[in-house]
């Protein structure tokens, strides 16, 4: 998966002089020949990161996000640091059968995939919005409710702070068929959808981010743990981000069934649920001095769970490889 590369994108690289790293390694290669490993639809999980050089102030703006044939893009966040370097990690599954004779490596599909112009079905198109702000401090915490356009739905949330700035990262998905004129836009629904006016949130339609500012002034987080979702709502995404003396972390989630309506806070279950969803964090830190640790690789398994997210951050001394999973069923 890769920001889309047009003439906006190509604007941006010549007036800030991005970087990346690892381009041959992170495009399949067409003349590669069928592996002897097949995965079907969603078990092949790749994680990416690469490293870019983003002066003076890092990216601002909409990103078309682009994944190689059979696959789709799951997650996505962008950290900048103060030298003007940035961090892009990047979060792939398969989305139609694939072989490969690499499992840290895109494969290729099994059957011929056949695209309309202009026109993605549900889970093709991605696109991030990176907001970049000036802050003193940085946010001390919320709760805070996200709308997508029509047919789009959020799948990751990131919040960071680099020297003055404050970068919040949303990254979209379609979950419905849409015609796409310009890929770092969002779409139009081919069959839009008339919403009732409601007094309630039906399931799906409440996705809010919660956002904990904590004082760590020592190495961060390396750790296991779990984390549960009030009642009626699902967990989405999770990221962890450290600061010299502060660390945040988002959660975001989605209602499984229909809440009622609040603002900027968690709706109360309209439907009885058996239980509350939770979800498995890992948070590995490694010491790391200079540059980050630039891959693409096969996602970690667990035995007995799936990966739903995962997230890179790097700060002067350390860097942090978070996963998130939740229990097969």
């Amino acid at each position: 998966m890769k920001i889309n590369i047009n003439a906006k994108k190509i604007g941006l690289l010549l007036t800030t002089g991005a970087l990346t790293l690892g381009l041959t390694a992170c495009t399949p290669k067409k003349t590669q020949k069928s592996g002897d490993i097949n995965y079907y639809v969603g078990e092949h999980k790749l994680i990416e990161v690469d490293m870019g050089f983003d002066f003076p102030f890092g990216k601002d703006g909409l990103y078309g996000l682009e994944a190689p044939d059979g696959y789709r893009v799951v997650d996505f966040d962008y950290d900048y640091l103060k030298d003007s370097t940035s961090y892009s990690d990047y979060f792939y599954e398969n989305n139609t059968e694939v072989t490969t004779d690499n499992p840290d490596r895109f494969g290729l599909p099994i059957n011929e995939t056949k695209h309309n112009d202009n026109i993605y079905e549900a889970g093709e198109h991605s696109i991030v919005s990176i907001d970049r702000g000036i802050t003193l401090f940085g946010s001390f915490g919320f709760n805070k409710d996200l709308v997508a356009p029509e047919g789009y739905e959020i799948v990751d949330y990131d919040y960071d702070i680099t020297s003055g700035f404050d970068f919040e990262n949303i990254t979209y998905q379609n979950n419905t068929s849409v015609k796409v004129n310009d890929f770092d836009n969002f779409g139009t629904p081919i069959n839009s959808v008339t919403k009732d006016n409601k007094g309630y949130y039906d399931v799906g339609e409440h996705t809010i981010v919660m956002l904990s500012r904590s004082i760590n002034p020592f190495f961060g987080k390396k750790e296991s743990k779990t984390i549960e979702a009030p009642e009626g709502y699902e967990i989405i995404d999770y990221d962890y981000d450290k600061l010299p003396s502060t660390e945040y972390e988002t959660i975001l989630f989605r209602n499984i069934v229909p809440v009622s309506k609040v603002v900027n806070d968690f709706g109360k279950p309209l439907e009885d649920v058996k239980g509350k969803d939770e979800a498995l964090v890992v948070i590995d830190r490694d010491i790391n001095l200079l540059f980050g640790k630039v891959r693409l690789e096969e996602a970690n398994k667990k035995d007995g769970y799936y990966l739903i997210d995962f997230d890179y951050d790097k700060n002067e001394s350390f860097e942090f490889n978070t996963y998130v999973y939740k229990k097969i069923k």
